[in-house]
């Protein structure tokens, strides 16, 4: 029974639509497979970071609510806001271990592309070494 109640609660808290979460997943990757119940999971989580930016700006407000003055959020505490959640979020993501699959197929990119090259400057001087071959043949040859 408590399985299903936290259900309820979390359907009730939703923020972002399951088509936004979709269409987020898909601009992070195009190419990424999702299991099942992940598009869920994910949009419970980015409701959650949407709800943290709403207290986010209210813990930035200087002036109290219904405090006179300066109490109504504008846009520009919401871009202020926004700069500082961005920056603190894109610090700790640049902070973290690159993904260790790009890094191996970046290394294997390189290894094929050197290997390639070294196999073709190896094959161009086969050829040489094989006509040079041929030359000193034709001339021993001539010579006899």
């Amino acid at each position: 029974m408590k399985k299903v109640s936290e259900d309820i609660k979390i359907i009730k808290e939703l923020r972002v639509s399951g088509v936004q979460a979709k269409k987020s997943v898909r601009k992070a990757n195009p190419d990424r497979q999702y299991g099942d119940g992940a598009y869920e999971r994910f949009r419970t989580h980015a409701s959650e970071i949407v709800d943290l930016f709403a207290q986010f700006i209210e813990q930035e407000m200087k002036v109290a609510p219904k405090g006179g003055a300066g109490c109504r959020v504008q846009k520009k505490d919401i871009n202020a806001s926004f700069g500082k959640f961005y920056h603190a979020i894109r610090e700790f993501m640049d902070s973290q271990p690159k993904n260790p699959t790009k890094v191996v197929e970046k290394v294997v990119e390189r290894v094929v592309a050197k290997n390639f090259t070294v196999d073709t400057a190896l094959k161009e001087k086969n050829r040489k070494l094989a006509k040079e071959l041929k030359e000193l043949k034709e001339k021993l040859g001539e010579e006899e």
